[in-house]
């Protein structure tokens, strides 16, 4: 039985005069009535509405539909949705939005975000999700926006460190970029590449950059050319012939 004939089923029916039921043809009184009175009918049964729309004097009948409809359309927009819900956690494709807007957060160009789902350490994490997103009975659809809204939590950590790089590079002045090309291409040109990336954080603050330039511009001692150790028999040799 749907909402609807439940509902029907509660409602008070009415007769009309002369209805099979009615206990008496148009225009006859009921056996042992006075000729020409009404007959007595029951009043209406509206037990059945919730305490809040029966309260008063009289029955809020149109506060009743109102929440009927409300609630009929509540459920017509549960069961579209049931139709999207997976059959397991699986079913849920954990991608970022391709159309995805970071709004006014201050990114450099051409940013983006990668959320590493297939990544072993993050596997589990994301497995999780999904299992969280079916349990609650979501659709299909809202796995992009879980994963936009992830996307975003990491798109705006990342525009507080870019915003303070960029405060912190502007006190190296006009030609900061200069300055960290020139720092980059010394260390590459002294050592190896696994020691450049190493050193690779230190670019990216005023300080670091200012550091590097003063080391890269130092000049060390020259190491004097090692000079052979004579042994004795050296030294008897050399003085007999200088003799």
């Amino acid at each position: 039985m749907n909402l609807m004939d439940f509902w029907k089923t509660k409602l008070p029916v009415w007769e009309e005069p002369g209805e099979a039921g009615s206990g008496a043809p148009d225009g006859d009184a009921p056996d042992g009535a006075p000729a020409g009175d009404a007959p007595e009918t029951a009043a209406p049964d509206y037990s059945f509405l919730p305490e809040q729309y029966r309260s008063g004097e009289t029955p809020d009948i149109e506060g009743f539909r109102t929440h009927y409809d409300e609630m009929a359309a509540r459920i017509a927009v549960m069961e579209e949705t049931a139709g999207e819900i997976p059959e397991d956690a699986s079913g849920y494709e954990l991608a970022i939005p391709d159309d995805l807007d970071f709004g006014d957060l201050d990114l450099p160009e051409n940013f983006s975000v990668e959320l590493k789902t297939d990544d072993p350490a993050m596997a589990p994490l994301f497995g999780e999700l999904g299992g969280f997103m079916h349990k609650h009975g979501l659709p299909k659809s809202a796995a992009g926006d879980v994963m936009g809204l992830l996307a975003k939590y990491e798109a705006s950590k990342y525009s507080e460190s870019y915003a303070a790089a960029n405060t912190e590079m502007a006190s190296l002045g006009a030609t900061a970029d200069s300055r960290i090309a020139n720092v980059e291409r010394a260390l590459q040109t002294r050592l190896p590449e696994n020691l450049v990336a190493g050193l690779k954080g230190a670019v990216q603050t005023a300080d670091g950059v200012k550091a590097l330039e003063k080391l890269l511009s130092v000049r060390g001692p020259t190491a004097p050319t090692p000079q052979p150790i004579p042994t004795a028999d050296d030294d008897g040799l050399s003085a007999r012939y200088n003799s």
